[in-house]
This record gives C-alpha cells, sequence and structure tokens, in this order.
C-alpha cells in the first residue's frame, strides 16, 4: 500500500529528475571507461582481440540499451502519474463543484424557507391585523347601530310623549247643593294635540273623603275641548270638609287627585296624573260605580 501510495506521488521538479536519470546513466557508462582505461594486466601485455572488442562493445551497448529501457520506463512512469495527478485533481474539482452546488442549493433552500417564513408569518399579521379592523368595525358599527336604536327610541319616546302631554286638565270645579253636599263636578279637558284621542276617563279623587268620582268621553278631537259636567243631585255624595274648594292646576293639592286615561292615535294607552309628566300603561283601565256612559252631549 505504502508502495503503490509512493509510486501515486506526484514528483515536485519532474525536469530535475530526468536529468538525475541522464546523469546516472552518463556516470555509469564514463565509470565502465574509465575502469577499462585503468585497468593494467598483471601478466605481459596481449593486444585485445576482436572478441574482446566485440564483448567490450556488447556490453557498452547493453548499458546503453540499459539506459535506455530505464528512460523509456521513466518516461512511461511519468506520464502514468500526470494521468493519475489528472484523474486526482479532476476528482478533487468535481468534489469541491459537487460541495459547492450542494452549499449553494442549501443556502437557496434555506433562504426561499426563510422567505417563505417570513411571507407566511406577515401574511398572518395582516390576516389578523383585517381581523382585528374587522371586529374593531363591526364593534362600532354595533355600538353606532345601539346607538342610533337608543336614539331612535328615545327620539320615537319623545314624539310618543310629546302628543301625550298635550292632553291636559285644565278646571275642576265642585258644585256643593249644600253644606257639606256634593251636587255636580265640572272637569275641563283640553286635547291641545294634532291627532285625537278616545275611550278617555277622568278620574277624580277626593283624598280626605276616600271618594273617588270617575267621567268618560268615547274620544276627543285634536285643538278641542271637552266639559265633563256630572250631576250628583238626585244623591248628593256627603264630604266631611263642608266646603271643597276649585282645584288649582299650578298648586299641589292634598284635597283632589286628577288623573286622565286615553288611547293615542298609535293604539298606545297613557295616563296623567295631576298634570305630570304621562306614563304609558300596558294594563286596561277600570271603572267606578260614579262612571255613566256619554250622551254625545257637552
Amino acid at each position: 500500500m505504502i508502495a503503490y501510495r509512493v509510486l501515486l506521488m506526484k514528483p515536485k521538479y519532474p525536469v530535475l529528475l530526468i536529468i538525475a536519470v541522464i546523469a546516472g546513466a552518463a556516470g555509469v557508462i564514463l565509470g565502465i571507461i574509465a575502469i577499462s582505461l585503468a585497468y593494467q594486466p598483471s601478466g605481459p601485455a596481449e593486444s585485445p582481440s576482436v572478441t574482446d572488442w566485440m564483448q567490450g562493445i556488447g556490453n557498452i551497448a547493453g548499458v546503453v540499451v540499459g539506459i535506455g529501457a530505464a528512460l523509456a520506463a521513466g518516461a512511461v512512469y511519468w506520464q502514468g502519474q500526470q494521468a493519475l495527478a489528472a484523474a486526482e485533481e479532476q476528482r478533487l474539482a468535481d468534489n469541491h463543484a459537487a460541495a459547492e452546488a450542494a452549499r449553494v442549493a442549501k443556502e437557496r433552500w434555506e433562504a426561499d424557507r426563510e422567505a417563505a417564513e417570513k411571507s407566511f408569518a406577515a401574511t398572518q399579521r395582516h390576516m389578523q391585523a383585517q381581523i382585528e379592523n374587522a371586529r374593531d368595525a363591526a364593534t362600532t358599527a354595533e355600538a353606532q347601530l345601539s346607538e342610533d336604536r337608543r336614539r331612535w327610541q328615545s327620539e320615537q319616546q319623545e314624539t310618543r310623549l310629546e302628543y301625550a302631554r298635550s292632553v291636559i286638565v285644565t278646571r275642576v270645579g265642585p258644585g256643593m247643593t249644600g253644606r257639606g253636599q256634593l251636587g255636580e263636578m265640572l272637569v275641563v279637558l283640553h286635547n291641545f294635540g294634532a291627532q285625537p284621542i278616545r275611550r278617555v276617563v277622568v278620574t277624580v279623587g277626593l283624598l280626605q273623603e276616600n271618594v273617588q268620582l270617575e267621567l268618560k268621553v268615547p274620544a276627543v278631537g285634536p285643538g278641542q275641548q271637552y266639559d265633563f259636567r256630572e250631576n250628583y243631585r238626585d244623591s248628593p255624595i256627603s264630604v266631611s270638609m263642608g266646603e271643597l274648594p276649585a282645584w288649582d292646576v299650578d298648586v299641589d293639592s292634598d284635597i283632589y287627585s286628577v288623573s286622565v286615561t286615553f288611547i293615542d292615535a298609535a293604539g298606545r294607552r297613557w295616563e296623567r296624573q295631576n298634570n305630570e309628566e304621562p306614563e304609558w300603561l300596558n294594563r286596561p283601565h277600570t271603572g267606578s260605580k260614579y262612571a255613566r256612559p256619554w250622551s254625545g252631549q257637552r
């Protein structure tokens, strides 16, 4: 294995190697010539024969041929080394190119993945922002709708109250037939509104007597006044106070309690107590024993 690796080694200076081989071969030839010239036979000198010359020339030729063979073998070896070195360089270059391509591909894949992750994160943030904006818009719209509904309901309630506020009792006048005897009751009602009211019931309570008088009329037109006049002379109502003063609409009274119930043009039933703020009722009005049908006359 070590010898194989040595053979695969590439000489660092190939020209010097060739010169060394040629110099070695020349040294061998010169050494042979020098030995031949310096050789002195021990006996009497004999002239070299043809055989000796042929043997010497053959030896020299053998050396030359050996040197040539060595040079040829060195050239073949050198070419093999060059081919092996070129193949090794090509292999290393291919490996380096493959590694570089793999590195570039990996970097590109990582860059694409990072870009995809950033794009996905940006898309998520954008979608989340859109969802938040939509939620905020929906909340704002819902709040605005609720406010508009509340305002509309308030306006509608105010409009309804304006109709109901236009129904006012302006006078309550008792008629006494004698001391402690109530023989007549006059109640004046005004409808200052632009719509008629119907099923009108005026209830006058005598607080200190625990007596409640009820007067009814089917309808009162817009802008009209109606005088409720009830006659109790055939069966006067006893009053312990002796005399009943007229009701003052601008002064709180501990003698009278005056309420009006009616149905407006939209079918809503209302009640006003002592001309205070109207109250919307969801219950029918109950009459009293003093109520009598409307005769159609004032």
